[in-house]
């Protein structure tokens, strides 16, 4: 949802948009794996 917010326009923006923000999403879960993939 935050991606998409963000300006995500498919999988693959939302992919990159969560690499970028990794460090801020791990505040509310571990993402020990990091995220999935698109």
């Amino acid at each position: 949802m935050c991606a998409i917010s963000a300006g995500a326009e498919d999988w693959v923006d939302v992919s990159e948009w969560g690499e970028f923000k990794l460090e801020w999403l791990r505040r509310f879960l571990p993402f020990e794996q990091g995220i999935a993939s698109h």
